[in-house]
Order: structure tokens, then C-alpha cells, then sequence
């Protein structure tokens, strides 16, 4: 049995939040040894969306092939990242395994 999957579009957000031991760099001056303040820990919100397709392939009740594609597009607006749209393109193959049959209940 072929199953397919489609999700065309889907939002996303979420949360990062990153700290710092030591300095990603180290800015050194002449005139009267100041250095400016280097910011060590960033918290932001960024947002994004992705399309996925997939398939799934069951050669049993209980055991199965899994194949996908996705496509990431993300802003994300930080002091520490230069770019402000991160893209990614996952392929996806798993194996699955159902450990229990499907069962139907009826009220």
C-alpha cells in the first residue's frame, strides 16, 4: 500500500536563545586602550515556512519505507547572524514499524 503526503505550506516560530563563554571576536584599539562592549547573549523570535511532500511504502502491516522532502525558509533578525534569511532543503528516508495493529473501535 502507497501512501502519499503533502503539506504545502506550513508557519512556524519559535524562540532561540544563545550565550556566549568568550567573545565570537576581539576588537583592539589605540587610542587609549577602550574597547567597546561586546555583547555575549542574544534571545530572539524568528519565524519561517516549509513545504513538505512525502511518500510512505507499507510492504506489511507492521513494517514500511519512508520517503520525504522538505524546504525551509527562515528570517531571523540577531546581532550574531549576518545573514537575515537562513534556507534549507532536507531529504528524509526512514524505515517504519508499527508495533500494534490498527484497531477500530465502534460506539
Amino acid at each position: 500500500m502507497l501512501a502519499l503526503k503533502l503539506s504545502i505550506f506550513s508557519e512556524k516560530e519559535a524562540f532561540s536563545n544563545l550565550t556566549l563563554s568568550k567573545p565570537l571576536f576581539l576588537i583592539q584599539t589605540n587610542a587609549n586602550n577602550i574597547r567597546p562592549q561586546i555583547p555575549m547573549s542574544e534571545s530572539d523570535l524568528f519565524a519561517g515556512i516549509m513545504g513538505d511532500i512525502g511518500a510512505e511504502y507499507s510492504f506489511t502491516q507492521s513494517l514500511g519505507l519512508s520517503l520525504s522532502y522538505s524546504y525551509n525558509i527562515d528570517w531571523v533578525s540577531s546581532k550574531f547572524y549576518n545573514d537575515k534569511l537562513l534556507m534549507n532543503s532536507l531529504i528524509n528516508i526512514g524505515l517504519v514499524m508499527r508495533f500494534n495493529k490498527n484497531k477500530y473501535f465502534y460506539y
